[in-house]
């Protein structure tokens, strides 16, 4: 006897959507070129012997790792539901959110 399409599998298959797919990456983009310009700086700013050029790099080094946390925080998401852990791991988005807001308040503030 078939089951009915709502009793079957009540909860969506474990992976990425569409949306978190297309999100992820574009993280990744962003990540590579922040990482090339980051390199730029360091170097032009090397070449150039300017602290300022050379200080923005730490501010895209910030920008990267932030970054960086909220890939890690989209494929922790996409773990399966535990005994434990009956909700899953989609919080893990929500603190890599905290997470990435407070980094970057404090290399502001530093």
């Amino acid at each position: 006897m078939p089951f009915h399409h709502c009793h079957r599998d009540p909860l969506p298959p474990p992976g990425l959507t569409p949306e978190r797919l297309h999100a992820r990456r574009q993280l990744y983009a962003a990540c590579a070129v922040c990482f090339v310009f980051m390199a730029g700086e360091v170097v032009g700013g090397y070449l150039a012997h300017s602290l300022a050029i050379m200080t923005d790099a730490a501010h895209l080094l910030a920008d990267v790792g932030s970054m960086m946390g909220s890939l890690f925080s989209l494929w922790l998401s996409t773990r399966p539901a535990t005994r434990t852990m009956t909700f899953g791991w989609h919080r893990s988005e929500t603190l890599g959110a905290l997470a990435s807001v407070v980094s970057l308040w404090m290399v502001t503030g530093i």
